[in-house]
């Protein structure tokens, strides 16, 4: 009895230490999905992750939404099938909420393939 209910706590610890971030980045970037403005924007800058330690490309762009100020923000959820395409001065199709402009969502590339 007692090794099981260790056993489930240890199990609720690693979900909540591991799992649910990941599972609120990922309900998060859903939201920007369904709800956001989709924008073209401009690769201004590169930073390369590093694939040891798993860290996403960094990516500098400027949106440039239909009405309002452009705007200069960073893109990390670029998939890594996609990669090769990344060159400063690619425009890319995002999404971004109004509320926070900071956070923007990848949706594709623009005349790339």
């Amino acid at each position: 009895m007692e090794l099981g209910l260790c056993i489930i706590i240890l199990l609720a610890t690693f979900y909540f230490y591991f799992g649910l971030p990941k599972s609120l980045e990922l309900a998060k970037k859903a939201k920007i999905k369904l709800l956001g403005i989709e924008a073209q924007a401009t690769i201004l800058f590169i930073e390369e992750g590093d694939d040891a330690t798993s860290q996403p490309f960094k990516i500098q762009i400027q949106v440039e939404p239909v009405m309002g100020r452009n705007f200069v923000t960073e893109l990390t959820d670029v998939p890594r099938a996609y990669v090769s395409f990344v060159k400063v001065g690619a425009k890319v199709r995002i999404k971004y909420l109004v509320k926070n402009q900071k956070e923007v969502v990848f949706v594709n590339f623009i005349g790339q393939f």
